[in-house]
């Protein structure tokens, strides 16, 4: 399977960049990351061409349109596992983005079993 990341430039904590987190777990689930883009007016086009099975999108996204409208865009090309990714820790964020399309909505900080479950959850539904 192919993965994608859309992050934040803000998408960091002090002690560390929670993108490169990411990227460490989806080579240890043995996912091939085709890209890694920061800003989603970009990212939809590359998506567009690659059509990458798994993207995860920081939500918002400073600077660039937002999460939801980005994954509204990419539903519109194809229907990838889309999993978002917040700082919101309040649950109705992460329902109200699995009723507007997202596969699962992880709160950040991220951690190896939070990202490994929710892809697996994800694959077992499918």
């Amino acid at each position: 399977m192919t993965a994608f990341i859309i992050k934040d430039d803000a998408f960091q904590t002090i002690l560390f960049d929670q993108a490169m987190l990411l990227e460490m777990i989806i080579y240890q689930m043995d996912l091939d990351l085709v890209g890694v883009e920061p800003c989603g007016k970009e990212a939809i086009l590359k998506i567009a061409q690659l059509r990458p099975d798994i993207i995860w999108i920081d939500t918002p996204l400073s600077d660039c349109p937002d999460g939801v409208s980005i994954a509204r865009n990419i539903r519109k090309i194809y229907q990838p596992i889309i999993i978002g990714l917040t700082g919101d820790q309040n649950p109705k964020s992460r329902s109200q983005a699995k009723s507007i399309g997202f596969h699962d909505c992880l709160v950040k900080p991220l951690s190896v079993s939070k990202v490994k479950s929710s892809v697996q959850s994800i694959r077992a539904a499918m």
